[in-house]
């Protein structure tokens, strides 16, 4: 199927490097999030730092354990920001638009190493079946196409741009609440 694909921005602070430490199809990136990134923060600052929606739309599942929130888009697009600290609120179908602070990069499940995995990808249905991720590019103009080989873009530092939206008026949560996949 042909989903509708959103502009995406860097889900990362605006102004700030980020550096990709792992890139596509190597390591943990070789089943269906193939096409993820793991990133930290060139400056040294990673754990604490907000993530930001990509792109309009609402939370779709968060799991607690690995600090996993991801955010549905319409048409069978997501994205899924992994490794989170803690999320601006966890409640389901809550909008969000892009530049939204949507929580904070932490290490859950990532070994004491903080930093954000990003992936977006495509899937049928409300489990979301056959997810398949998709090759990454930003608003702020990187396009990160598959260029074969183990750890692609890996190194590469991204600068996310526009304003960063603020978290006013939510709570804090890292409970579990109902998933859907």
């Amino acid at each position: 199927p042909t989903y509708a694909r959103p502009a995406l921005g860097l889900p990362t602070p605006p102004g700030e490097a980020w550096k990709v430490i792992q890139g596509y199809g190597c390591g943990s990136h070789n089943g269906w999030d193939r096409y993820s990134l793991d990133m930290v923060s060139a400056d040294g600052k990673t754990f604490g730092a907000p993530a930001r929606a990509a792109a309009d739309g609402t939370l779709w599942s968060w799991t607690a354990k690995s600090g996993t929130l991801i955010v549905a888009h319409g048409d069978g697009f997501y994205t899924m920001y992994t490794h989170l600290d803690r999320a601006v609120t966890t409640r389901l179908d809550t909008a969000v638009k892009r530049g939204d602070v949507i929580g904070y990069v932490g290490d859950r499940a990532a070994h004491g190493l903080a930093h954000l995995h990003f992936t977006a990808f495509t899937g049928k249905g409300i489990a979301a079946s056959g997810r398949q991720s998709v090759p990454l590019s930003f608003a702020e103009g990187y396009d990160l196409p598959d260029v074969g080989g183990c750890n692609q873009h890996g190194g590469e530092r991204l600068v996310a741009g526009g304003q960063a939206a603020s978290p006013a008026g939510v709570r804090f949560s890292a409970s579990a609440e109902p998933q859907r996949w």
